[in-house]
């Protein structure tokens, strides 16, 4: 059985077959979904120092953020991301993304002042449908681009050392 369970007002859901009800299985629950956010937390830490390094963060305030995204399904995570650039003081965000579902954009464009978006069908099924090429960037790729730009780089990046990886499945 699939459950849902809110704790601290964040929301997870934990594959729980060996409760015997709902009820129970939320309530015996909470120990293993406090260590699966605090096992999220500490990646999503690490990542954030990895790819920021020694550098502070970019200040946002009185700015115009452009958000880039692969495309919306649903908007929940683009939602979340224009949220944050608001919290961080942007004074204007703006969303593009080549593929959206017509009722995800209509929602982000309530909360970015503009949404761009090149193809919106009226059936989306999965982002990752849109690319030929739809494989996660690695996390050694990213890093190396940013310590290039760091390092003063002014030209776009050689994509030649970007080394091809396979990740089947992956549709966003």
């Amino acid at each position: 059985m699939w459950s849902w369970c809110v704790r601290s007002a964040r929301l997870a859901t934990l594959s729980l077959r060996s409760a015997r009800s709902p009820r129970a299985a939320c309530a015996s629950s909470g120990e293993a979904l406090e260590q699966l956010l605090a096992r999220g937390e500490r990646e999503l830490l690490q990542r954030l120092l990895r790819y920021r390094g020694e550098c502070e963060p970019v200040s946002l305030r009185g700015r115009t953020a452009i958000l880039v995204d692969d495309g919306l399904a649903t908007g929940s995570s683009a939602l979340a991301a224009v949220e944050s650039l608001r919290r961080r003081g942007a004074a204007r965000v703006i969303l593009a993304v080549p593929v959206a579902a017509p009722q995800a954009a209509r929602m982000l464009s309530r909360s970015a002042d503009e949404v761009l978006c090149v193809e919106a069908p009226a059936s989306l099924w999965a982002v990752g449908y849109w690319y030929e090429d739809f494989r996660p960037t690695r996390d050694e790729d990213i890093t190396a681009l940013l310590a290039e730009r760091r390092a003063g780089g002014t030209q776009p990046a050689d994509r030649s050392a970007i080394q091809p990886h396979h990740n089947a499945g992956h549709d966003g």
